[in-house]
């Protein structure tokens, strides 16, 4: 039989250890400029997504497969 891994006490200390390391190589100076002419209702989507975006909460976009969701 395979041999359970040990679990360690110290969770608070390892996840903070964790949070740390993932601050540490956090990027948050990459900004994209987005330059494209959106008209009519794509421009509306579009503008709902930023909406999100900027507010911190996530866009789920639904549609058949092949109309362009994940195009980027």
């Amino acid at each position: 039989m395979a041999k359970k891994p040990s679990v360690s006490n110290n969770s608070s200390s390892s996840d903070s250890e964790f949070v740390a390391l993932m601050e540490s190589r956090k990027i948050d100076d990459i900004k994209e400029d987005v330059n494209i002419v959106i008209e009519g209702q794509y421009k509306y989507a579009y503008e709902a997504m930023m909406d999100a975006y900027n507010a911190g909460l996530f866009v789920g976009l639904v549609g058949p497969g092949g109309c362009g969701k994940t195009e980027g």
